[in-house]
């Protein structure tokens, strides 16, 4: 090991270029198992002495070996001295490893315009390698500006190369440019007065607001844009989307923001239930009522919000109103209209096809 750690002090090897060559195969073929009982210490012997007879493919692949520590122990330092002089001296590996530890930030600092610079010069040279890495760099908008048809078109060339995992990232971008062309066109129905595409958005808001506590962390321009347009809506279902949407952050806020949040939370809920009588947001305003800590406990108010939203035909409130009934939560004690209310909920469940076990279990037990 102190051999290969010396290795800038080694002296130059007179080599020809064909003995040159036949180092390089000799470690490429070691470090793809083709030599058999030969490991990583042989390959890294093979490059270093090309390395050291002045071969800039040499170099790189010994940098390489440096940066993984396979053959070696892992040398950051030497790894990018010689990769730095590969890539000056226009070796395409040489560039992306100089690129690749400019992207991955472990020798040091992370600075994707540098990775890029350096996979777009080794691209430019027909790497597999490097081509791939630069079409992630598009696909990823790490270093330049994302464009997924740029980084198709360079996942592309990177397959015809035979780069193995371009073929995958082909169909993988393929699936996103659908996708937000889909996504495109449904925003642009939303804001022409498409009611359908509007609510479509506001549910995605609410499921990708999960673990979140800002929407700006978690959506796209075009649906902050929908949600900004929601604080104004009319729509009884758009507004309790929206008051889905703060209810979903309020959870992950602590500290400055939680009061402003949950006000929102709890104002658009209201509005929608109150004002325009808006079944599920009835029902949640009711739990809110029956004793979450975000509003002060009033049962009446609960059977209040779960008798409206029952009487409009919402199932989960049929079956919360029965429980009212049946244990006089905000209204009198009445065996038959808890009775009543959990049929209704049967034959409601039953009529669209759902489980009708929570009702049947209810009405068992009256």
């Amino acid at each position: 090991m102190d051999e290969q750690k010396s290795n800038t002090a080694q002296e130059p090897k007179v080599l020809s270029q064909e003995e040159i060559d036949k180092k390089i195969k000799f470690g490429l073929d070691i470090l793809a198992g083709d030599v058999p009982m030969l490991r990583g210490d042989s390959a890294f012997r093979a490059f270093r002495d090309a390395a050291l007879a002045g071969s800039a493919e040499g170099k790189a692949r010994l940098a390489d070996l440096y940066y993984r520590g396979v053959g070696t122990e892992r040398n950051y330092e030497e790894a990018l001295r010689l990769a730095e002089e590969a890539a000056y001296e226009e070796n395409a590996f040489g560039q992306y490893i100089l690129g690749t530890m400019y992207s991955d930030g472990r020798a040091f600092e992370k600075n994707y315009a540098e990775a890029f610079l350096w996979f777009g010069k080794a691209a430019g040279q027909g790497l597999p390698e490097a081509l791939y890495r630069l079409g992630s760099c598009y696909y990823d908008g790490q270093g330049v500006e994302r464009d997924l048809y740029k980084a198709r078109q360079i996942f592309e060339k990177a397959a015809e190369a035979g780069q193995p995992m371009a073929e995958a990232a082909v169909r993988r971008i393929d699936a996103v440019i659908v996708k937000d062309e889909q996504e495109e066109e449904r925003y642009r129905k939303a804001v022409g007065g498409d009611r359908d595409s509007f609510v479509a958005i506001l549910k995605d808001c609410v499921e990708k607001l999960e673990g979140h506590s800002c929407f700006e962390n978690a959506l796209s321009d075009k649906e902050l844009d929908i949600i900004q347009k929601s604080e104004t809506t009319d729509d009884p279902e758009c507004e309790y989307l929206l008051s889905e949407c703060y209810r979903e952050i309020t959870g992950n806020i602590y500290g400055d923001g939680l009061e402003e949040a949950v006000d929102k939370w709890i104002g658009h809920l209201k509005n929608s239930a109150l004002e325009k009588g808006y079944a599920p947001a009835l029902h949640k305003l009711g739990n809110l009522y029956r004793g979450d800590s975000y509003l002060e406990k009033d049962p009446g108010a609960a059977f209040r919000c779960y008798l409206q939203a029952a009487e409009n035909g919402y199932h989960d409130s049929m079956l919360y109103l029965s429980d009212c009934y049946e244990n006089g939560i905000g209204t009198d004690k009445d065996f038959d209209l808890a009775m009543e209310w959990a049929q209704k909920a049967y034959d409601k469940a039953k009529a669209a096809g759902v489980s009708t076990y929570p009702a049947g279990s209810r009405i068992h037990n009256l």
